[in-house]
């Protein structure tokens, strides 16, 4: 982020989920807490479009209770929002999963490749 704001890039966090206070590894989280995070973002750029673009920092191998493609849900939930003419981007941790439906959605996905994240 500082990177894009240094080019004059104006960035802003719109919404973080501490892991850690909601879920843990090794389960599947709530499903309320997708549709939390999805309506907080949605809402977001429903507010504030036009954007350039939406980056997201996900993990990739997620599940929730109700889903099996959480992160392709939020990047799909964003595209119709956001439109076709907005780039979206996200990056996974290296052991995240790719689905079809994050590649029909986003832009550019990027794994991170260094350890740890």
């Amino acid at each position: 982020l500082q990177a894009l704001e240094d080019s004059g890039v104006a960035c802003e966090v719109i919404c973080g989920l501490d892991m850690t206070r909601y879920g843990a590894s090794g389960g599947k989280a709530d499903q309320k807490i997708l549709d939390v995070f999805i309506e907080k973002m949605t809402a977001y750029v429903r507010g504030n479009s036009p954007l350039d673009g939406i980056l997201l920092s996900l993990h990739g191998a997620m599940q929730t209770t109700d889903c099996d493609d959480p992160e392709g849900a939020i990047i799909k939930a964003l595209r119709e929002v956001a439109g076709e003419n907005v780039l979206i981007a996200a990056s996974t941790d290296l052991h995240g999963y790719i689905s079809d439906r994050m590649i029909e959605n986003a832009d550019i996905i990027k794994q991170i490749t260094i350890a740890p994240e």
